[in-house]
């Protein structure tokens, strides 16, 4: 129970550390970043759900490391392409939307684990679903007006 505070506090360090990192980094293009930044969720997700406890403990540090560098760069993106008055509303919608997908995200994390009688079962799953986006976004290209 004394070392319950550990993963948050190193989580905590970890988004610091991943700010610092963003700052440094001059991605030219989002979709590559979100790749990385989402292999990185996806193995702290994994990390989390199905590791012994020491290595369950970095699944969050990398994790907020990951999440504070890509936040750093969308969020830089946004105030760059969006009018401020536009932002707010943008932001809000957004918001609304997390919040509408955690509404059956969670139970269904407990279900698969549930199911599976393993407790980290449904983080694995969380883990594909991660990962899945960012092949997506990697794979998507642009379209040219021209159909293919």
């Amino acid at each position: 129970m004394e070392w319950l505070f550990l993963p948050g506090l190193l989580a905590g360090a970890a988004g610091m550390a991943g700010a610092s990192l963003g700052r440094r980094l001059h991605p030219k293009r989002l979709r590559a970043l979100y790749f990385g930044c989402a292999l990185l969720v996806g193995t702290g997700t994994l990390l989390a759900g199905a590791a012994p406890a020491l290595l369950c403990a970095a699944g969050p540090v990398l994790v907020q490391g990951a999440l504070s560098v890509w936040f750093l760069h969308s969020m830089q993106r946004l105030n760059d392409a969006i009018p401020s008055d536009r932002r707010a509303t943008l932001i809000s919608v957004d918001s609304m939307a997390y919040s509408l997908l955690m509404i059956p995200a969670s139970p269904l994390v407990g279900l698969v684990g549930d199911l599976t009688g393993q407790a980290g079962a449904g983080l694995c799953v969380l883990c594909a679903l991660v990962v899945v986006s960012g092949l997506a976004a990697a794979g998507k290209t642009r379209y040219n007006g021209r159909g293919a």
